[in-house]
């Protein structure tokens, strides 16, 4: 790779990974009737009495869990424009699930596999794509996707951060083999652009972040999303 006629071999990492709550191994679709019967069995004076009972059925809530995840646990060498590194989103809800995508540097911050340099530059031009087409790793001409919409219940999706690379350090002296430029990832929950169990949706980058139940009630917080890339 050449960049200024020297051989520049950079490292552009990103970090971690982060569940939001907790994962059940069975999940009832969102949406879903769920059908509760209790019973009551009781004796007066030794006497048995007709059994009491009672039944509801309510709707199964949206589950909000997913995970942002390096495909790569190693550093990415980098040396020109569009560089990209991979992340996989995976929905671990019950319910299909559309995301927002916000790239961050990560300004100053150690080596995250343990090489021992910091953070010495900053990439330009840093920007998130959704793999959108059907050739492997990133493609500029057919990955231009820059939300992700409705992810099935248990499938992933493979997402770029993608940044050109500076001809110096935030010093302004020249780079060298194994300066580091350190980002994140931050995937936040949003409505896709198809209703889903007949929720109010948003479309494209607009998209709703606030999502409500499936029994009408706001999620607390208002917004849900992860980062990977802090520590």
């Amino acid at each position: 790779m050449k960049t200024s006629k020297r051989n520049k071999l950079l490292g552009l990492a990103l970090v971690g990974s982060f569940s939001l709550f907790s994962a059940s191994n069975v999940l009832a679709a969102a949406g879903a009737d769920i059908a509760n019967t209790a019973t009551l069995s009781y004796t007066v004076s030794g006497n048995a009495q007709t059994d009491i009972s009672a039944s509801v059925t309510f709707k199964e809530d949206r589950k909000i869990n997913f995970t942002v995840a390096r495909v790569s646990t190693k550093n990415v060498s980098v040396s020109a424009t569009a560089q990209a590194v991979a992340f996989t989103i995976t929905n671990n809800g019950n319910a299909p699930q559309g995301f927002l995508l916000r790239p961050e540097h990560l300004a100053g911050l150690a080596d995250p596999f343990g090489g021992g340099t910091n953070d010495i530059f900053t990439p330009t031009n840093l920007q998130a794509f959704m793999e959108k087409g059907t050739t492997p790793g990133y493609q500029p001409g057919e990955d231009i996707d820059v939300w992700v919409p409705n992810v099935p219940a248990g499938n992933s999706v493979t997402v770029y951060v993608v940044s050109d690379m500076p001809a110096v350090r935030n010093d302004t002296t020249a780079l060298v083999n194994n300066d580091l430029s350190v980002v994140s990832l931050v995937a936040q929950v949003a409505r896709g652009t198809t209703s889903v169990n007949g929720e109010t949706v948003g479309t494209g980058i607009a998209a709703d972040a606030i999502i409500d139940d499936d029994n009408g009630n706001p999620s607390p917080g208002a917004t849900f999303q992860v980062t990977s890339g802090t520590t």
